[in-house]
Parts: C-alpha cells; structure tokens; sequence
C-alpha cells in the first residue's frame, strides 16, 4: 500500500514537473547575495559538496544566515535544499520534513518563487503519499502547473532524434520514458562526436536512473 502511494505521487509530481524536469534545472542555484561574507563561505563549502561532504558545515552557515535573516527566503531556500541532501544520505525522515517545512516557509515569503516550489516537488515523495499532498498542498500545485521552461539543450534535427524526444516528453508514462532513453542512447551511439547526442542521452539516462532509485530499484 505504500509503495502504491509513493508511485502515485511520483506520477503527480512527474506530471507538475516534467516541463521543469526537461529544463534540467535539477541543479536550480539558490540566490547568493553579497551583503554578508557568510553566502560566500557557503558557496565555497557547496563548490566542494559532492558525496555528502560539507553538508553539516554548509546546515550551519544556513542556520546562522536564517537567524540573522529571519525574513528572507535565501536561508530558507539554502536550508530546505541542505535538508533534502542530507536527508537522502542519511535516509532520515525528519530531515525531509525540515526540508518540507522550510520550502514552505521560503514559498510563504515568496508565492512565485519556483525553486522552492521544485524543492517541495522533490521531497514529498519522500515524506507521504498523495493524498497527504493534495490535502495540504492542492492548491499551490494546481496554480503552479505546468511550470514554464525552455531547454537548456538544443534540439537535433534528426528524425530519429525527435522520435525519441517525442516519447520523452511523455514520460509521465514510464514505459515511454524507458523506450525514450533507449532510443537516445542508440542515436548517441549513432552519432559520437555529437555533442548534443551525448548529452541528451546522458540527462535522459540520468533522469530515468533517478525514477528508479526513488523507487527502492536502484542498480
């Protein structure tokens, strides 16, 4: 019952945030202002964060920025992502409810603000299913789909390539997703000095991997 419950919000979330998802904003950059040392202090603990280092350093500066910043939504959006990340290394569900509770608090500060929009997207599969957030979050998903986007990526014009990127933008289906990355990884190896080849097949190999682990099928 719960894995069902966790695959439906996974869909919905699919469903509010593929337009985003093909942006590959996965990454989205927080804002860094410069009227305090501390947002660079940050930005180098985050230069060097990758396999979970600094994430206890980096949760600190974030903490005292919040406290000093009360009312902003930097320390806000900076702590509900720190959150997220930690929680997935140490896969502790508290944590993704600091992280929920804070991209909350960051979208209260600012209702337009697509980041922390994405941030709750992210986490909530993780803390309940989809009744938990339609309940408490219905309306805020409703007006926030479908979230503008463009690609970060060009287009190829290959014929074989818009097939594939016509099944991708229907990945919601995750049938088709699978038969998209198969077919991006094919048209990569068709073309390897393509950069763009490359890197569709990357993102979309990428993405689907991460469908997966969410799933508990990680490989």
């Amino acid at each position: 019952m719960l894995k069902t419950k966790v695959i439906g919000l996974f869909v919905l979330v699919l469903l509010v945030t593929t337009p985003l998802m093909a942006a590959w904003e996965w990454d989205m950059q927080p804002p860094l202002p410069a009227d305090d040392a501390r947002w660079q202090e940050l930005a180098a603990l985050w230069d060097n964060h990758w396999d979970g280092k600094n994430i206890d350093q980096m949760l600190a500066v974030a903490q005292a920025l919040e406290k000093d910043f009360p009312g902003r939504i930097e320390p806000q959006l900076w702590l509900a992502r720190l959150y997220f990340i930690k929680a997935k290394f140490d896969r502790n569900k508290t944590l993704y409810k600091r992280a929920e509770a804070c991209a909350v608090k960051a979208h209260q500060i600012d209702p337009e603000n697509i980041l922390a929009f994405k941030i709750l997207m992210d986490t909530l599969p993780y803390v309940a299913g989809k009744d938990y957030a339609l309940e408490k979050y219905g309306t805020w998903i409703k007006e926030s789909a479908p979230l503008p986007c463009g690609y970060l990526v060009p287009a190829v014009q290959d014929e074989s390539w818009q097939k594939a990127f016509n099944l991708w933008t229907q990945r919601n289906d995750i049938s088709r997703g699978i038969e998209a990355v198969k077919l991006l990884s094919a048209f990569a190896d068709r073309h390897p000095a393509d950069l763009h080849a490359q890197c569709w097949a990357c993102r979309a190999n990428y993405d689907m991997g991460q469908y997966f682990s969410s799933m508990g099928k990680h490989d």
